[in-house]
């Protein structure tokens, strides 16, 4: 989100889907181990947002900087595209 943010893309988007809105409950746990943590590259994780954006992973568009999440992306049936700090740069550089 944060880099979002910096980006000033955020309201590109209809829906976003992080660690908060993945891991909503955390806050009302009482010890760490009470609800477990649900993080990529783990295919719980992909599933979960899958579901959660309710969209058919055949036609979605899975972007990150993160070879094991693209591989779990990949596995799950995404469409994935590997981006990298220096994209992230020129971005930044030809759109402000």
């Amino acid at each position: 989100m944060k880099a979002l943010d910096r980006l000033g893309i955020t309201d590109c988007f209809e829906q976003i889907i992080c660690f908060e809105t993945m891991n909503f409950n955390l806050s009302k746990a009482t010890r760490p181990e009470e609800i477990p943590v649900i993080l990529k590259p783990s295919m719980e994780a992909m599933n979960i947002a899958i579901e959660a954006a309710q969209v058919d992973p055949y036609r979605t568009l899975f972007l990150d900087d993160n070879v094991k999440n693209i591989a779990a992306g990949k596995a799950v049936g995404l469409q994935t595209v590997l981006v990298s700090s220096y994209l992230y740069i020129c971005v930044f550089t030809i759109c402000f």
